[in-house]
């Protein structure tokens, strides 16, 4: 009996003592005329090599039989590794690396690859595609990218999520190129749940630090639910090289770069034309063109604090010009702003009760009343017809011109053209 099992096992130690060349056919009681060649992956299989019966002859079935015979110490293999292809299938039966990895090597998985395009970590499908539970320094730390740091083509859910930081959220010392790209997702393209230093923290970019190309909704949306932050954007002193702000809309009406029901402070401010809203007096309507007047005060649009003034067209009776009608004005709900609206300007006239736009100060087109001849340069009045201008009389008082003393509306800017001139609008 001993020597039926010396001959079974005959095969087993013939692999491990095998030398580079190739050894002799073997031969065993229980495996009548079956001839084999040694017991190592990727020779012919032999039921007699295959220790842990699966079907297959791996290392496993060698370090399994080195076991067996009681051998200890690290299995030492080469680094010439060629089993590349080959898939790892199965359900729950994950590739488990542990243990404690320092200098030089300095992580449990190291993925190289040297193909130009080639990526070294491909995830074609997954519920997270990289799910971190707790890191004790960078959740992702990139050295140096030639192209995208982190790149993410299209998620259903959350592209890039932060639950706690307690430094930066996602740093960015340097980016010659965008640092982080996100093509498409179905919720949040990027998303910081909380963080204790900075959300988002870009030390220096040769481009821009945030560039935000189209949205469906907001580019940036500052507090929600109750959340209130110290500042919507707060750029400190000595603030920027160029503009600190600088917005422009894609409104065919230029409605609006700043909308906003609260007051605005600013050391000085540059003007092209400055505007006011107000409100159409009971007595007629208004329409672009008309010279107006005060006559008193109406409530502050919804969610305003200020009240408005009540205008009506200007007369020889009410000389006391403010501005130039530009445009009824009408609230409108904000796009995917549940209750919340915006004003914007519309066609037609401004009949009592309605909003409108007045300019105060700048350049306007003013309606003239019938028969005038106005020069460029001259000063407007009222005229005998409600709303309109004309050119301010000068009378002869010995040898000298003197205009007709009364309030004026500005300085014509040009000749009078389909009944309307342009104006430089400064009530005096």
């Amino acid at each position: 009996m001993k020597g039926a099992r010396l001959l079974i096992l005959a095969p087993v130690l013939l692999a491990l003592i095998s030398l580079p060349t190739a050894a002799a056919p073997l031969h065993s009681a229980a495996l009548r005329d079956f001839e084999a060649g040694p017991c190592a992956p990727g020779t012919a299989y032999d039921p007699a090599c295959d220790v842990n019966h699966d079907g297959q002859i791996t290392i496993t079935d060698i370090q399994l039989t080195a076991g067996h015979w009681n051998q200890g110490g690290a299995w030492v293999s080469d680094n010439q590794h060629d089993h590349l292809g080959q898939g790892w299938f199965g359900n729950n039966v994950p590739l488990i690396i542990e243990g404690s990895f320092a200098a030089p090597e300095d992580a449990p998985l190291k993925l190289v690859n040297v193909a130009a395009y080639g990526n070294s970590l491909n995830i074609v499908s997954a519920y997270d595609g990289v799910f971190m539970d707790s890191v004790g320094n960078d959740a992702i730390y990139v050295t140096s990218a030639g192209d995208d740091g982190v790149f993410l083509q299209s998620v259903n859910d959350d592209a890039f999520v932060v639950g706690t930081a307690g430094d930066d959220g996602v740093y960015v010392g340097e980016a010659g190129n965008p640092s982080s790209v996100v093509f498409s997702t179905g919720s949040n393209g990027f998303e910081i749940a909380g963080a204790e230093s900075f959300g988002l923290y870009v030390g220096r970019a040769d481009g821009d630090g945030v560039r935000i190309r189209s949205t469906g909704d907001d580019a940036i949306q500052v507090g929600e639910d109750g959340a209130y932050p110290t500042y919507g954007m707060y750029v400190p002193s000595p603030g920027t090289l160029g503009a600190t702000l600088l917005p422009n809309t894609a409104n065919a009406a230029g409605q609006w770069a700043l909308y906003t029901v609260d007051n605005i402070e600013a050391g000085n401010v540059f003007l092209s034309a400055q505007t006011l809203l107000a409100m159409a007096g009971a007595d007629q309507p208004l329409s672009p063109g008309d010279v107006v007047t005060a006559i008193g005060l109406a409530d502050p649009i919804p969610g305003a604090l200020n009240r408005l003034a009540l205008m009506t067209l200007a007369n020889t009776e009410r000389t006391h010009v403010v501005g130039v009608v530009s445009s009824r004005m009408t609230l409108q709900p904000a796009p995917g702003k549940d209750g919340e609206q915006v004003m914007h300007s519309t066609d037609g006239p401004a009949r009592p009760g309605d909003y409108v736009a007045i300019t105060v100060l700048g350049v306007a087109q003013v309606k003239v009343q019938d028969g005038e001849a106005i020069r460029p340069g001259q000063r407007l009045t009222v005229s005998a017809t409600p709303g309109h201008a004309r050119a301010l009389r000068t009378v002869q008082v010995e040898d000298v011109s003197v205009d007709e003393s009364g309030p004026t509306l500005g300085v014509a800017l040009e000749t009078i053209n389909d009944g309307l001139v342009w104006v430089l609008v400064n009530p005096q």
